[in-house]
């Protein structure tokens, strides 16, 4: 689907400790987009909504969630407010 919403802003590096070994990291990053991928498909069935009209929020998320100032979110945000703002051709 390639959609990344608030929840794909979750990190593996924001809660695992700092010694937490490679392959660890890849299973739960591969566990978080199961998990991400079965949620959004569940709600866009449940909803009765369509993929574009939970993208057309990630713009005025992204630039809310950016203002939080959450160091570690800023290059991921950076990218998703880049894209977006290209899409509509001011980027």
């Amino acid at each position: 689907m390639g959609i990344n919403l608030v929840s794909g802003s979750w990190h593996s590096t924001d809660i695992l400790p700092p010694d937490t070994s490679y392959i660890e990291s890849v299973a739960i990053n591969a566990f978080r987009k199961v998990f991400y991928r079965s949620y959004i498909t569940h709600y866009l069935k449940v909803t009765g909504i369509k993929p574009e009209e939970v993208e057309q929020w990630l713009l005025p998320v992204a630039t809310a969630r950016l203002a939080e100032g959450i160091e570690s979110e800023v290059p991921y945000l950076n990218r998703i407010i880049k894209r977006e703002l290209s899409k509509l051709g001011l980027g």
